[in-house]
């Protein structure tokens, strides 16, 4: 990926594929490089996406929809592939709702629950898998996805598995429990709004959601 676009993003990591990014941080892009260029992104971003098959939430198809009302109608007609672009969104939207598709498609690393991560242990080797948790703990941290009080309990027991494993390195323990403990601060000192919000969704789920 153009590693200016990282920077006008504010993301340290180089090696942030285009796909991985959020629909929010492509559309903040805007009004930060020029509007040819900028179309270009979005549509690579799209293909990308598709053909990685990097799904949606929900929350995300609403602002997925917005890309159809971020180009005026002079800018619309100056893009020669505005109808492949509708196209993009039309099959970004299919693969993220449809549910088989849904089920032959991998999660993106840090859509995945905390829970589903410790169950990953006995899945793949010490080494890999550490790498994995540094990589999840990472994203996480850098796309802002704070955990609520449950989770953050979750964390808590990832971070002591890792620590009384005697096979894990030192050095791999405390970045683990360095991203751990960013994750649970800035979970707890994250805009408390929108903080609350994400409790009283997790109280309205049923019992077997949970």
């Amino acid at each position: 990926m153009d590693r200016r676009i990282l920077k006008e993003l504010s993301i340290e990591d180089e090696n942030t594929k285009i796909q991985d990014l959020l629909i929010d941080e492509i559309l903040s892009l805007k009004d930060k490089i020029s509007f040819e260029r900028y179309s270009i992104v979005v549509q690579n971003y799209l293909l990308s996406r598709i053909s990685n098959k990097v799904m949606c939430a929900d929350g995300e198809i609403k602002k997925l929809r917005e890309l159809y009302s971020d180009f005026s109608k002079d800018e619309r007609a100056s893009l020669k592939f505005m109808q492949k672009l509708y196209n993009y969104i039309d099959d970004l939207i299919y693969i993220s709702k449809n549910d088989k598709v849904k089920k032959s498609i991998k999660n993106n690393i840090n859509e995945m629950s905390i829970k589903k991560l410790i169950s990953l242990k006995n899945q793949m080797s010490k080494d890999k898998y550490i790498s994995h948790i540094i990589k999840y703990l990472y994203q996480r941290i850098s796309k802002k996805r704070y955990c609520n009080d449950r989770e953050i309990n979750e964390l808590e027991k990832l971070s002591n598995i890792i620590n009384y494993d005697s096979d894990i390195s030192d050095d791999k323990k405390r970045k683990v429990n360095e991203y751990v403990i960013k994750l649970i601060v800035y979970s707890k000192n994250s805009d408390k709004k929108n903080y609350l919000k994400r409790l009283s969704k997790i109280n309205l789920l049923s019992k077997n959601e949970l």
